[in-house]
């Protein structure tokens, strides 16, 4: 059986204080078609300064499995890393991503964006089963769930600032900007 990521995606009200790792994140899609996309990452723990870098191939899994995609990652060499080059009209990610522990031994990987994509600030749970990412109950600081194809990582790196913007809405953005403040003071 090839391992399945089953995960939803959720905006946030606010940052809560119990934040166990922050790690700076690069990555790259080197390959996209409708079904399968291919990335290179390059995944820094902020606080070891240690840099692991992946190669990791998502394949769709069938509409009925709606939390689920398959996922193929392996370590690669920096030199691997660095020799890829962006898919045609993809973007170079950069972001944070910042480790929060839920209840039931679940955890909340947050990812506060960079550059074009400053302003976007996303959660997302992975669970072990469809039937456990059916019955999650988002904690208080989580505000709505969103559309996880429309806040794909490998969807948004295809976007301009103008199209994220539009996409995270008015009210969000406000809310994310004093996420970002808070933030940015935490990490000095």
């Amino acid at each position: 059986m090839l391992p399945k990521e089953i995960e939803r995606k959720y905006t946030i009200n606010y940052l809560p204080k119990n934040i166990t790792k922050i790690i700076r994140i690069t990555q790259k899609h080197i390959y996209r078609d409708p079904i399968c996309s291919i990335r290179v990452r390059k995944s820094l723990n902020t606080a070891t300064n240690e840099a692991i870098y992946t190669h990791t191939i998502k394949i769709k899994e069938k509409e009925k499995e709606k939390f689920s995609t398959i996922e193929l990652e392996e370590n690669i060499s920096q030199e691997q890393y660095e020799g890829s080059n962006p898919f045609k009209g993809s973007q170079i990610i950069e972001k944070y991503r910042l480790i929060i522990p839920l209840e039931s031994g679940l955890k909340a990987e947050v990812d506060i964006f960079e550059k074009k994509l400053k302003g976007l600030i996303i959660a997302e749970v992975e669970f072990e089963s469809i039937e456990q990412a059916e019955n999650f109950k988002m904690p208080s600081w989580f505000e709505k769930e969103v559309p996880h194809k429309e806040f794909s990582n490998r969807k948004i790196s295809t976007k301009t600032r103008r199209e994220v913007l539009e996409l995270i809405g008015k009210k969000q953005l406000a809310i994310n900007e004093k996420i970002l403040k808070e933030f940015r003071k935490r990490v000095k």
